[in-house]
C-alpha cells in the first residue's frame, strides 16, 4: 500500500491510498503477461509496472459459500443434446397437443404432459396457426352474414367481418 498526492483542479490537495488489487487469475503465465501489457497499454503510462509484485494472500476469510473463490479451470458440461431422437414427439403427437389447446387447455400444462420445453410447443403452435389462417385465405373472400360486404375469413371471426365481428 502506497500514498501520493494529487492536485485537484480547484487548488486543493489530496491524498490518495493505492493499495493492491487482484484483477484477473490465470492459469498460463504468458497470456497473463500480454493482457498485463494491453492494461499498461491502455493505462496510458498512468501506472508503470516493470516487474509486477504477486498479491498478498488475504488474511483468514469466512466460510462463507458466496465468497469461495472459484476453481480457475472449468470443466466442461455434459451434452445437453437427447440421447436418442426416438424420444422425440411425432406430428401425430403434435396435432394431439394443438386440439388440446384449442379446447382451452393450457399451453405449459401440454408441453409438460408432451415432455417438450414450452418454447418448442409454442413455436409449432404458432406455425400451426398460421398454416390454418393461410388455408382459409386461400379459399378466397365470402360475403359477411350480417352486412353482406366482402371479407377475408380468419380463425376468429369466420362469418363476420371485421365490423361486424367487432359488435
Amino acid at each position: 500500500m502506497t500514498y501520493s498526492l494529487r492536485t485537484r483542479p480547484d487548488g486543493q490537495t489530496e491524498i490518495v491510498e493505492l493499495r493492491p488489487a487482484v484483477v484477473a487469475t490465470f492459469a498460463d503465465e504468458d497470456i497473463a503477461q500480454r493482457v498485463l501489457s494491453f492494461l499498461l497499454d491502455e493505462a496510458g503510462g498512468r501506472a508503470a509496472a516493470a516487474d509486477p509484485a504477486p498479491a498478498p494472500e488475504p488474511a483468514e476469510a469466512p466460510a462463507d459459500p458466496a465468497h469461495e473463490t472459484l476453481p480457475a479451470v472449468v470443466a466442461p458440461l455434459a451434452d445437453l443434446a437427447p440421447a436418442d431422437a426416438a424420444d422425440e414427439p411425432t406430428d401425430e403427437d403434435f396435432q394431439r397437443a394443438f386440439l388440446r389447446i384449442q379446447q382451452g387447455e393450457k399451453l405449459s400444462d401440454v408441453a409438460l404432459s408432451m415432455g417438450v420445453a414450452m418454447q418448442v410447443l409454442r413455436g409449432k403452435w404458432a406455425q400451426e396457426c398460421r398454416m390454418v389462417q393461410r388455408r382459409a385465405a386461400e379459399a378466397g373472400q365470402i360475403e359477411c352474414a350480417i352486412c353482406h360486404r366482402p371479407f377475408t375469413p380468419s380463425l376468429t371471426s369466420s362469418e363476420h367481418c371485421a365490423r361486424c365481428a367487432r359488435d
